[in-house]
């Protein structure tokens, strides 16, 4: 073997070793979630929000979809459009966003329906 394929080999066993070494943390894709949906009627002046939860950034279009079927379901005559949901990295940050949405809400007089909807699989 070359001696220039030696030492990348032996230069590339360390790296691969720990590598191998370093546990995947699942952890790492949990953030602060928060959603909402309004209805596609511009005459239905309602926005339907979540509460804050804690949820995998990976589940985001699960998340979304699940809780536009719950307000759609809840709330049949309100005709809703699709769900967006907030992805943060604190509580604190997830529950100042949500509460300055609601704050918009009201203030382009709109009516605030808190759902207390959370994400379960």
């Amino acid at each position: 073997m070359p001696r220039f394929l030696q030492k990348a080999l032996l230069a590339s066993i360390p790296i691969c070793v720990l590598l191998a070494t370093v546990p995947v943390a699942k952890a790492a894709d949990q953030r602060y979630i928060w959603c909402w949906a309004a209805p596609v009627n511009p005459d239905i002046r309602k926005t339907f929000y979540t509460r804050v939860f804690v949820g995998d950034f990976s589940e985001m279009i699960p998340i979304k979809a699940a809780f536009a079927k719950y307000v759609r379901d809840t709330y049949p005559d309100d005709n809703t459009g699709p769900a967006v949901c907030n992805f943060v990295m604190t509580r604190d940050e997830a529950s100042s966003a949500l509460s300055k949405a609601k704050a918009n809400t009201k203030w382009n007089e709109l009516e605030v329906v808190n759902t207390d909807w959370t994400y379960s699989e």
